[in-house]
């Protein structure tokens, strides 16, 4: 039994801190920043590969196919990113937000059965593109839909395929594999774009060949890092009912997103002739450099935002975002401002002098960019709540305002009007989405 004095002392030094080093905690938590500054580091810089390299692929398809021929491309490649998007929507996105919840010894049965419902949508959306493309060629012999029909039924497979294993890595933490498959796809498809210049013909059909074979060199490169996974029917089953649960509302979202985002390219294709979808892509290929912002932040913050909210709740949620939107914000400004300030200048030195009086189109791209940043950061909010319906609301509120403008604005401001109706339509999304987080969640702090 201690005295007073030996109480006194046990008690004094119980209570000193320790100062013989950091306390597990520290430590701990200083490893998890290091780790999300690791993970920070390789999605920029895949970003950096992937935006870049886009640029550069619009850039080379514009000077090589001319402004007519680039123009059809940019329509069919829109198509490729429609079913990307729905690819996205019903899968990739709910294993980034579902597949980074599950605990280790799940993990290896849930990913497999992803994989398997991935290739299921891969083959099923390539045949029903193909069937598509001859469909309408026999309505609109015109468009000659079926001297594309094949490339783009390859595109909408290879590329969606290496878009999925990319997010897959991603969703497990393996962010340089995710790197390195978008490295060899990217890069390498603006080496086999310099081929259409002596070995290819110049036009769309060839391009799409050309980008697809990139897109299949990526994923078959990186297939021996994928690990031993396993899955049975009922895993199967399950995944895919938790999936449509979740993502239901976002693939009907993607619907209507794709709706009112290309609603304007169609339009003007239609009224104003694929010169003017030629010269609205080069613009935004300009602007296109937020995207390394953008993507990274697409790649990264699903998965942070779960694991945020699955160890701090809705307060650590709304700190999290808070953060991202400040700091994504604001590196987006400054890589447009410099893009902004002379846009008739980057127009004639990157796509020649036919796209240089279409220079006023950039400032209208600049601010959709920003507008699209502070989407994701919006969405990701519903995401990881698991409640997406309100998405879904949202863009049916966007694409009503869209059809009821769309006419007008082009017919009265032409090309110009059609990029501010893109601008008008993602303000309008954007907002509704913010009111129902500030009614529906309390996001007052």
């Amino acid at each position: 039994m201690l005295g007073p004095i030996e109480r006194s002392k046990s008690e004094i030094m119980s209570k000193r801190p320790n100062t013989s080093g950091p306390s597990i905690g520290a430590l701990a938590r200083a490893l998890l920043l290091l780790r999300a500054a690791a993970g920070a580091k390789w999605a920029l810089a895949d970003q950096i590969v992937v935006s870049g390299s886009n640029f550069l692929t619009n850039i080379l398809l514009a000077r090589i196919l001319g402004i007519e021929e680039f123009g059809r491309y940019v329509l069919a490649w829109t198509i490729v990113l429609f079913v990307q998007g729905l690819q996205y929507s019903a899968v990739s996105s709910t294993m980034l937000s579902i597949g980074s919840k599950q605990e280790p010894e799940a993990a290896r049965s849930y990913f497999g059965s992803m994989f398997v419902l991935q290739g299921i949508f891969a083959a099923a959306s390539a045949v029903l593109t193909l069937v598509g493309a001859y469909v309408g060629d026999a309505a609109f012999p015109a468009l000659r839909l079926d001297t594309i029909a094949l490339p783009l039924a390859v595109a909408v497979l290879s590329s969606q395929t290496q878009d999925f294993l990319r997010r897959y890595f991603f969703s497990v933490d393996r962010l340089k594999v995710s790197f390195s498959i978008d490295a060899i796809r990217y890069m390498g498809q603006n080496i086999a774009i310099l081929a259409l210049i002596r070995w290819f013909p110049a036009n769309s059909a060839a391009a799409l060949w050309l980008v697809s074979a990139a897109a299949a060199v990526g994923s078959l490169a990186i297939l021996p890092y994928v690990p031993s996974l396993k899955c049975s029917l009922r895993a199967i089953l399950s995944a895919g009912l938790h999936g449509w649960h979740f993502s239901k509302w976002l693939v009907a979202s993607t619907l209507l997103v794709f709706v009112f985002t290309n609603l304007f390219t169609f339009a003007a294709g239609i009224f104003l002739g694929a010169a003017a979808v030629g010269a609205m892509r080069a613009a935004f290929t300009l602007v296109s450099i937020a995207n390394i912002v953008i993507e990274a932040c697409v790649n990264v913050v699903p998965v942070r935002a779960s694991r945020t909210f699955m160890s701090s709740g809705r307060r650590g949620l709304i700190a999290y975002l808070k953060n991202v939107t400040i700091y994504g914000t604001g590196a987006i400004a400054f890589l447009l401002g410099v893009i902004v300030v002379a846009p008739k200048f980057w127009l004639r030195l990157f796509f020649g002098p036919e796209f240089e009086s279409y220079w006023t189109l950039v400032p209208w791209y600049a601010g959709v960019q920003v507008l699209i940043f502070l989407g994701l950061v919006i969405g990701t909010w519903y995401r990881t709540l698991e409640s997406t319906r309100f998405i879904f609301y949202a863009n049916v509120f966007a694409v009503i305002l869209l059809l009821l403008i769309a006419y007008p604005l082009i017919t009265n401001f032409g090309v110009t009007g059609a990029v501010a109706g893109l601008l008008i339509g993602q303000f309008a999304l954007q907002a509704f989405m913010f009111m129902g987080v500030r009614l529906g969640s309390g996001l007052t702090t």
